[in-house]
Protein backbone atom coordinates (compact mmCIF):
# COMPACT_ATOMS: atom_id res chain seq x y z
CA UNK A 1 0.00 0.00 0.00
CA UNK A 2 2.83 2.37 0.85
CA UNK A 3 4.40 1.55 -2.51
CA UNK A 4 1.09 2.34 -4.18
CA UNK A 5 1.01 5.64 -2.36
CA UNK A 6 4.48 6.46 -3.69
CA UNK A 7 3.24 5.46 -7.14
CA UNK A 8 0.35 7.87 -6.71
CA UNK A 9 2.79 10.63 -5.84
CA UNK A 10 4.86 9.75 -8.90
CA UNK A 11 1.61 9.35 -10.83
CA UNK A 12 1.38 13.11 -10.37
CA UNK A 13 4.05 13.08 -13.08
CA UNK A 14 1.24 14.26 -15.33
CA UNK A 15 1.03 17.37 -13.16
CA UNK A 16 4.83 17.52 -13.17
CA UNK A 17 4.76 17.53 -16.98
CA UNK A 18 2.31 20.43 -16.94
CA UNK A 19 4.34 22.18 -14.27
CA UNK A 20 7.52 22.53 -16.37
CA UNK A 21 5.48 23.89 -19.27
CA UNK A 22 3.78 26.40 -16.95
CA UNK A 23 7.12 27.17 -15.32
CA UNK A 24 8.70 27.83 -18.72
CA UNK A 25 5.91 30.25 -19.61
CA UNK A 26 6.08 31.84 -16.16
CA UNK A 27 9.86 32.20 -16.45
CA UNK A 28 9.49 33.88 -19.85
CA UNK A 29 6.80 36.19 -18.45
CA UNK A 30 8.91 36.93 -15.38
CA UNK A 31 11.95 37.61 -17.55
CA UNK A 32 9.95 40.08 -19.64
CA UNK A 33 8.58 41.74 -16.52
CA UNK A 34 12.05 41.86 -14.96
CA UNK A 35 13.53 43.31 -18.16
CA UNK A 36 10.84 45.98 -18.27
CA UNK A 37 11.29 46.79 -14.59
CA UNK A 38 15.05 46.79 -14.96
CA UNK A 39 14.86 49.14 -17.94
CA UNK A 40 12.49 51.40 -16.04
CA UNK A 41 14.88 51.37 -13.08
CA UNK A 42 17.87 52.09 -15.31
CA UNK A 43 15.90 54.96 -16.79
Amino acid sequence: MDENRTDDDYGGGGIKTNLPISSKTAIVDNRKSRSTNYHLRVD
